[in-house]
């Protein structure tokens, strides 16, 4: 702005008709404004701009879609981080209210254009719902905040399928379980079908199924489980987009 160059920068400021003194001098400065932005940014950013250094709008949208990702998985940190804000021990409360101005105005640069009041409800909705979710969850929230969309009606599906897809889990363990401890009579720990062992040594155990020899990570059932749920929850959301 001190320059002069913002408006180009922005958009605002268009280049003009037919006139050819008049593109050129909108042409130099455009391309002082794109000059000012490259030369800001650190060498590692420059890869992004290839092809683009010559125009100042495109420079600048390029870098907010590097840096500033508007996916629901941002906006639920921002507003995690923004309700996590506490007072210091030695923090004046004119400074806790500028952190707090601060912690708002994130969340506000995260928002798509055209964000409306609905659409924040339920976003706060889905948000309480994902910040319920207790940690052998964990893979579970991680997917879901992947996602570039997120809704009530995809989340609560999403959720229904995670409990079915649990359900039915831990049903076939419980089966396999059984036919386990059946077969292998020198096994110490009663609920681990990987352990052959005929000592008292511990096995670790999974989060997800309880099986023990394993963890939830690298559980193969919650892997697939956890995908199919996702998939599901996008194949119904692009349904229900179509309809």
């Amino acid at each position: 702005m001190t320059k002069g160059l913002w408006r180009l920068v922005s958009g605002a400021e268009k280049c003009p008709g037919t006139d050819a003194e008049a593109i050129e001098k909108w042409e130099l400065r455009a391309e002082k404004a794109a000059g000012v932005l490259y030369l800001n940014v650190t060498k590692e950013q420059h890869i992004h701009l290839d092809g683009i250094i010559d125009d100042p709008v495109k420079i600048w949208e390029k870098l907010a879609i590097v840096h500033v990702s508007k996916k629901p998985g941002t906006r639920f940190n921002a507003y995690d981080n923004f309700f996590s804000i506490r007072k210091k021990e030695d923090e004046s409360l004119q400074s806790l209210m500028t952190r707090i101005d601060k912690g708002m105005h994130q969340i506000q640069n995260l928002r798509p254009t055209g964000f409306s009041l609905s659409e924040l409800d339920d976003e706060l909705t889905c948000m309480a719902m994902i910040r319920a979710l207790p940690d052998q969850y964990a893979h579970f929230t991680s997917s879901l905040l992947l996602l570039g969309t997120l809704d009530k009606t995809q989340l609560r599906d999403a959720f229904l399928a995670e409990e079915v897809n649990r359900r039915r889990c831990a049903e076939v363990d419980s089966a396999l379980h059984s036919s386990s401890t059946t077969a292998n009579s020198t096994c110490t720990h009663p609920n681990c079908h990987h352990c052959n062992q005929s000592t008292t040594s511990t096995c670790v155990q999974c989060d997800f199924c309880g099986l023990l020899g394993h963890t939830q990570d690298k559980c193969h059932r919650y892997i697939a489980s956890r995908q199919q749920a996702v998939e599901g929850a996008k194949n119904r959301y692009k349904r229900g987009n179509k309809a």
